[in-house]
């Protein structure tokens, strides 16, 4: 995922990165204001997500970017928040049920599989 890295240009990071993952499960958490991706799920296998909250609160986003030097005040709030997609899967066998995702941006983005991948190369 090296490519990716060049694309996060304030290398910002995820609230969950899982890579390689096989017969998991996710459920009956509330995910708050991730920096980047909220769940960024890479080569998984058998990935059952559900009853969980993803939420973003615009301002405090706007708050967090003032502080560290990316807000553009021409601009104002509907730039943000930037890229804090919900849900973003790479991989195979993958089950998202009753999940609410309010963040302003992708709620489920399924990214394509990598031939490299050991467990999965089609999304």
């Amino acid at each position: 995922m090296r490519e990716y890295a060049v694309l996060n240009y304030g290398s910002r990071p995820h609230l969950l990165r899982m890579n390689g993952v096989r017969n998991a499960r996710i459920e009956g958490i509330r995910w708050t204001n991730s920096p980047m991706y909220h769940l960024f799920l890479i080569d998984i296998d058998n990935f059952y997500i559900a009853d969980f909250e993803i939420y973003v609160d615009v301002f405090e986003q706007k708050k967090l970017a003032q502080r560290f030097g990316y807000f553009d005040y021409n601009a104002g709030i509907p730039t943000f928040p930037l890229n804090t997609d919900g849900i973003d899967p790479s991989g195979t066998n993958i089950y998202i049920r009753n999940v609410t995702i309010t963040n302003f941006d992708d709620a489920v983005a399924v990214k394509p599989a990598n031939r490299g991948y050991q467990l999965a190369n089609c999304s």
